[in-house]
């Protein structure tokens, strides 16, 4: 489905799906839009402009917009670089999961080369860093920051010179992929998956899809803004979130894993099309899984609201020795927590799906060698070892009212210089938190 120019009987409908949006951020904590900053009669104007595109399906009605302009004097000033700018990017929530948004991002890219100019620009809050992340992970470059009376946005552009229309098409469709040894997917097995994906999908934002082949046990996919997130799976004997580690050639692993004193415990299975997984236990009988990707190369976005964050080793006494004798992971003491980090894990994103993570994670004075971390440890506080998933959300405080009003257990709250967490018990047992970033200033 290619945007078309809107026409003045679209006006109402791209003006509920603005509000419909609205209305979402809020109930989510984002900040981007507030309610009502923009009246159906600036809408109907820029329509007549020409300035509006939309996306139609026979079924739903109108699923996406953009407005794409050639001159935005009041976020870019008299800046006279040939470019365009996007405004107005927005996917209906019915058609989550199409990947509408890199669709019109490349549209724009293509109308912008078309007309010859150099860039292709947009911008978004300062108070919504997941939006920058989807942008950044589409090849854009934050290149500066405008102030107003009430708020700000980080301004970024992509280049449209030469090789841009690979290049734009290559960062929209990338997979991200996972080195050996790095973390690279989590999911949980419950007794009632329709429970599980009612709960999530509330709490989270998640949508989700049947990945599992008929009169296999249930598989489905979880996803934020149609790119794989987590897996929910049927079972009944361990309700709890499960971590894997990506692995090449899983026998190599497995051998390493019982000659350093770990032992399997499951397979090695093969999921399908998707790939390959086992199950071990190490040294102190802390459980992780290993997965070998075919299909599947593993969580597709991470770091953002509803995403994966991180899975850390809760344990007093960690396997260490255990853990770098089998993946090569380094445990770097920073005072305030230990680090894991896989030696070369930031090289493969800066060559990959984050070219810009050293400058993006220097703007707020991470440690050194946090482009290649993985996870931390952290004490067991009376609880069993294990590996504890954390996923990130826009808002700690409301999403711990999500999960309570949607059966859930809120344990505790914690403020962080660096994050505001909760830890969730789910309706049927599984523990995760929950961590808004929240970087010193």
């Amino acid at each position: 489905m290619l945007p078309v120019p809107a026409v003045p009987a679209d006006v109402d409908a791209i003006h509920a799906l603005r509000r419909s949006l609205e209305d979402w951020m809020a109930a989510r904590g984002t900040v981007q839009w507030p309610r009502g900053s923009l009246p159906r009669e600036r809408i109907a104007a820029q329509v007549e402009a020409g300035e509006w595109h939309v996306v139609r399906d026979d079924a739903l009605g109108l699923v996406g917009t953009v407005r794409l302009l050639w001159t935005d004097p009041d976020f870019w000033g008299d800046d006279d670089t040939p470019a365009a700018y996007v405004h107005g990017l927005m996917v209906d929530r019915r058609a989550a999961g199409r990947r509408l948004g890199p669709a019109l991002l490349d549209w724009a890219a293509a109308q912008g080369r078309a007309a010859g100019v150099e860039l292709l620009r947009l911008d978004c809050r300062t108070t919504n860093p997941a939006l920058r992340s989807y942008y950044e992970s589409h090849g854009f470059r934050a290149v500066g920051q405008v102030d107003f009376a009430d708020f700000s946005c980080t301004l970024l552009e992509l280049s449209l010179g030469v090789g841009g229309a690979a290049y734009v098409g290559h960062m929209a469709q990338q997979q991200r992929t996972y080195p050996q040894g790095v973390t690279s997917w989590v999911d949980i097995e419950q007794r009632d998956v329709d429970a599980a994906l009612e709960f999530y999908g509330a709490v989270l934002g998640w949508t989700f899809h049947q990945a599992s082949p008929p009169g296999a046990p249930r598989y489905v996919i979880a996803q934020v803004d149609g790119l794989d997130v987590a897996g929910i799976g049927e079972g009944a004997d361990d309700p709890g979130w499960h971590t894997y580690v990506a692995a090449d050639d899983l026998e190599p692993v497995l051998d390493r894993i019982a000659a350093a004193g770990g032992a399997v415990t499951t397979g090695p299975t093969v999921a399908g099309e998707g790939g390959t997984w086992a199950g071990f236990t190490d040294p102190q009988g802390v459980p992780l899984r290993l997965w070998h990707p075919k299909r599947r190369l593993g969580a597709q976005l991470v770091n953002a609201p509803g995403a994966w964050n991180f899975s850390d080793l809760r344990s007093d006494e960690p396997a260490s020795a255990f853990y770098t004798r089998v993946f090569g992971w380094e445990f770097a003491d920073l005072g305030f927590g230990t680090m894991i980090r896989v030696p070369g894990y930031g090289d493969h994103l800066a060559a990959t799906t984050d070219p810009d993570i050293r400058e993006r994670q220097a703007s707020v004075s991470v440690p050194p060698g946090f482009e290649d971390a993985i996870g931390w440890v952290a004490p067991a506080e009376g609880e069993a070892p294990h590996w504890h998933v954390t996923f990130a959300v826009a808002d700690r405080d409301a999403t711990a009212a999500l999960a309570t009003a949607h059966g859930g257990t809120v344990l505790d709250r914690e403020d962080t210089p660096w994050a505001l967490t909760t830890t969730i018990r789910d309706p049927q047992g599984a523990l995760f938190s929950g961590s808004q970033f929240t970087p010193p200033s």
